[in-house]
């Protein structure tokens, strides 16, 4: 229980601290891409469905840490380890997967220089 816990308290630390920023970085380049073609009257709505599409992502990480958050704090309020430990098997880790299928959504649009993270490609291949 106490490795999971470091681990979803890390998790949620690195997703607020680390992906949510550079992810709001790169939407408002995007926010700014889209103005710019529109203020010169040139349609781009490849770029206003990708923007759409990544701000999806960042709202789908704002609420599965929000549901991650919760369902932490419920866990720390049960006290039979036994019970402690089925919700956050049933419970936890899934919300942790969701935070991090988000988290690796997010990865996959960012370019990398404004990644600042090792990528899953980085961790793979490059040595």
């Amino acid at each position: 229980i106490n490795t999971l816990a470091i681990e979803y308290n890390a998790l949620t630390m690195m997703a607020k601290t680390m992906v949510m920023p550079v992810a709001i970085e790169y939407q408002l380049t995007l926010i700014d891409a889209v103005a710019g073609w529109n203020d010169v009257g040139i349609a781009c709505s490849g770029q206003k469905d990708l923007l759409a599409s990544f701000s999806a992502e960042i709202e789908g990480l704002i609420k599965e840490l929000d549901v991650l958050s919760g369902k932490i704090k419920t866990s720390e309020e049960i006290h039979d380890e036994q019970k402690r430990a089925e919700f956050i098997t049933y419970d936890v880790i899934p919300a942790m997967d969701e935070v991090r299928a988000n988290s690796d959504a997010i990865e996959q649009n960012v370019p990398d220089e404004r990644w600042t993270i090792p990528k899953y490609k980085e961790l793979l291949f490059i040595m």
